[in-house]
């Protein structure tokens, strides 16, 4: 009986200090910034079959297939930080943008508008984004009940940052246009930027939503949708970029 005993224990053991599958550049990327091939299958079916992966979200364990929603928006938050030498780099359209703000405020503050000053206060904005990311919209995503009825809340989570990722996706994709972007036309691009975001919110949230509802139903929750995660969007970034400019302007204050 022993014997028996201590014979499983040893199978145990070394299957649980099984190393014939040698981690690979999945798994590497994976510890990086938790993306992988199930990824990269997510964000295809986010784009092409919405639908199935709003499914998923209601299973405990997205049916084995898909990654998280929310782990799908932190990493591509992750991958525009890590750009942002091309499209908020000292030289970058938003950087002059900010700058010519700042010279504005000047007659006000005080305080000259330089390009130094502007990167300070981006790269003190993008330090905060990726938490204030999810922390509004995670509040925003409590607030939504344009799902199927007797959503819980967890899911309802799941679904609204579903919603989120094709945006994601285009950010990146339009990361460089910004790069090549002129410094007069910032303020229209961001203009126009809005307009796309609120178009992508609103066709996926529509397009992954389920058939029980009728197409006009459907066409409201999208359009609902997709003026909340603006106004979540806008509302963020301007208590974050405020907050960088604080922080920047006590970081200059001299010593007491």
């Amino acid at each position: 009986m022993t014997r028996m005993s201590d014979t499983n224990s040893t199978q145990q053991a070394a299957a649980e200090d099984d190393l014939s599958k040698p981690a690979g550049w999945d798994n590497l990327a994976d510890d990086l910034i938790g993306f992988n091939y199930k990824g990269l299958r997510s964000l295809k079916v986010l784009v092409l079959k919405p639908r199935a992966y709003f499914h998923a979200a209601r299973s405990a364990d997205w049916l084995g297939k898909y990654m998280p929603s929310l782990k799908l928006v932190l990493a591509l938050a992750a991958m525009t930080t890590f750009l942002r030498f091309l499209w908020a780099g000292t030289d970058s359209a938003m950087t002059a943008g900010i700058s010519t703000m700042l010279t504005e405020m000047e007659a006000f503050t005080g305080i000259p508008g330089t390009p130094q000053m502007a990167d300070d206060i981006i790269t003190k904005w993008l330090l905060m984004m990726p938490f204030a990311y999810v922390f509004f919209h995670g509040l925003a995503s409590l607030c939504v009940f344009i799902w199927e009825k007797r959503t819980p809340a967890p899911v309802r989570m799941r679904l609204y940052f579903a919603c989120l990722v094709p945006s994601g996706i285009a950010g990146l994709i339009m990361v460089p246009l910004l790069a090549a972007l002129p410094d007069k036309a910032y303020l229209t691009f961001s203009n126009l930027s809005l307009l796309l975001l609120f178009a992508i919110y609103a066709v996926t949230c529509w397009r992954g939503i389920g058939v029980q509802a009728s197409r006009i139903g459907r066409t409201l929750r999208a359009l609902l949708f997709g003026t909340i995660a603006i106004f979540v969007d806008t509302l963020m970034s301007t208590i974050t970029m405020g907050i960088a400019y604080i922080w920047q302007i006590q970081s200059l204050a001299p010593a007491a």
